[in-house]
């Protein structure tokens, strides 16, 4: 996984986020404040968008170690996030392997 700051390089994959655009469009856009990662910063194929909230977004279809670096950053937070990690994804069983991760659905209203 590999911080980027090049937000061109993964314009295709922002009509892959499933959940809460306005967040993670925001990092992108310099409205807020945020970091995204990727799998390959020359090649990227997923993305996650890391709000300073603690919210975070996922972008592309993750694979086994995306995942699991995803993991490790949920259970070691930075202060920057608010100490947290809350993945917001539309696929629940993303985290099946982790029993240490706890799933819920979260409703979100739109006018």
């Amino acid at each position: 996984m590999q911080l980027i700051t090049d937000y061109a390089s993964i314009e295709q994959l922002n009509v892959l986020l499933d959940v809460e655009k306005a967040y993670p469009f925001s990092i992108v856009d310099g409205y807020q404040s945020g970091e995204v990662f990727v799998d390959d910063i020359n090649d990227p194929t997923v993305a996650l968008f890391w709000h300073r909230s603690g919210f975070a977004f996922i972008a592309g279809e993750c694979n086994r170690d995306f995942l699991a670096e995803i993991h490790d950053m949920m259970l070691n937070p930075t202060p920057e996030h608010c100490n947290r990690m809350i993945v917001q994804t539309r696929d629940l069983s993303l985290f099946n392997d982790y029993e240490d991760v706890t799933r819920y659905k979260r409703y979100t209203f739109s006018l």
